[in-house]
């Protein structure tokens, strides 16, 4: 089942490329040493990191993950649609671009 996977992941590069010189060259760094090197992430990820330990604290005693209990901000409509509409143009703002179909050249 692996030997499948792989053969059909090759596969999929061997498509995509406009030659065969780019899909060996795609290939080559898809199985680079690079592969097995760590990012860095540095600040940003010790940030993620806290808030997810901060919310893991808060959230030890509750029966279900990220229960709120006795909340009242939520309760006011205009607070609740306020945070609704945020999301939604935080979702909106930094949502990626359009890719293209995988098989556009056929």
């Amino acid at each position: 089942m692996l030997l499948t996977f792989f053969l059909v992941v090759v596969g999929w590069v061997i498509f995509r490329a406009e030659n065969i010189t780019q899909a060996w060259d795609y290939l080559c760094r898809m199985f680079s040493s690079s592969l097995f090197i760590i990012p860095d992430r540095g600040r940003l990820s010790i940030v993620y990191i806290i808030i997810l330990l901060a919310v893991e604290w808060v959230q030890r005693d509750k029966q279900h993950a990220l229960q709120i209990d006795n909340v009242k901000i939520f309760s006011n409509t205009i607070i609740r649609w306020a945070f609704y509409l945020f999301f939604l143009f935080v979702i909106l703002v930094y949502a990626g671009q359009q890719a293209e179909f995988i098989y556009f050249q056929f």
